[in-house]
């Protein structure tokens, strides 16, 4: 485990706790230090989570976008199910402005998420 893992899961813990603002400043160093397309795109996720639980639209929305070119390079289910819940996260919010729940769904449309109650990739059966 390195000092980046170390961060975002002291940053997942901070979330959970309601400490939208300390989270991010670790996820913010994450996405600065990380060394991998893959550990950039997870901890961009993260970014996204974390603005949402500060209801920091702008961010918010600057974040999100920033994670489509990175699933197009990596293949990964974790990734994409936490995006699911990012997204949900945002949909559900009532204070969410109507422009930045546009942007989810359109990042959902565009990478084939859906944000139902379960994450299901593209072509999988029951």
């Amino acid at each position: 485990m390195d000092d980046n893992e170390v961060a975002g899961h002291q940053a997942e813990a901070l979330l959970v706790l309601g400490d939208a603002d300390a989270a991010l400043e670790r996820l913010q160093q994450c996405v600065r230090t990380v060394g991998t397309q893959r550990g950039e795109a997870f901890y961009r996720v993260q970014l996204v989570r974390g603005w949402a639980s500060a209801r920091a639209w702008r961010e918010c929305e600057e974040a999100l976008l920033e994670v489509p070119p990175l699933l197009a390079q990596v293949a990964s289910g974790r990734i994409r199910r936490r995006l699911a819940e990012a997204l949900r996260q945002i949909r559900r919010d009532r204070q969410a402005p109507g422009w930045v729940r546009d942007t989810a769904a359109d990042v959902a449309g565009d990478l084939g998420i859906v944000t139902g109650h379960h994450y299901r990739s593209p072509g999988a059966t029951s």
